[in-house]
């Protein structure tokens, strides 16, 4: 009986030690890399919104357009008040200088592509896009419960043989060495 709780203790120490999160995680776990933000988990200024982010400035596009801001008005509006959208400011002056609107934001994150789109259209049109914007932005929210629920699966199935380490040795401490020592005839 002695025996088994320095294993269980081992079994639950091997899976502490698994579950540890290294560069990308131990088992395969990825976490993702996101830039912090002095004033919380926001992309840092250079580097562009987090996917969470880009429903929200898609959805501050769509109020600023149907309050009639001009689309250069609006870039310089995100870049001032949401952090990690400096690269917009930018883009909104060389729409001002009347730069073509593909070349304006060759330098701006991958991550800005569906507010590219989306206001896009209305640059080009004039016409006002704001029911398109909340339309990407619900889309956009959909697709990130879509990736969530993806990892959850991929997380229960990871977890299964760590988890499983951890309940065997329980199981047998408290389940089977207590029946077999009963079983057992007197000593």
């Amino acid at each position: 009986m002695t025996g088994v709780l320095p294993a269980a203790l081992l079994a639950a120490a091997a899976v502490w030690i698994l579950l540890l999160p290294g560069p990308r995680g131990r088992l395969g776990l990825r976490r993702r890399e996101r830039g912090r933000h002095p004033s919380g988990p926001r992309a840092r200024p250079g580097r562009g919104p987090a996917d969470a982010d880009v429903a929200l400035l898609l959805e501050l596009s769509a109020s600023l357009l149907a309050a009639g801001q001009p689309v250069s008005g609006v870039l310089t509006h995100l870049a001032d008040t949401v952090p990690g959208c400096i690269p917009l400011h930018r883009v909104a002056r060389a729409l001002e200088l009347s730069v073509a609107w593909d070349r304006a934001w060759e330098t701006a994150p991958e991550s800005f592509r569906p507010l590219v789109q989306a206001l896009g259209f209305t640059h080009q049109s004039g016409a006002a896009a704001a029911t398109l914007l909340r339309t990407t932005a619900a889309e956009q929210r959909r697709s990130a419960v879509r990736r969530a629920e993806k990892d959850a699966a991929a997380l229960a199935v990871r977890l299964v043989v760590p988890l499983g380490v951890c309940a065997l040795p329980a199981f047998v401490c408290i389940g089977i060495v207590p029946l077999v020592v009963s079983l057992l005839p007197d000593l």
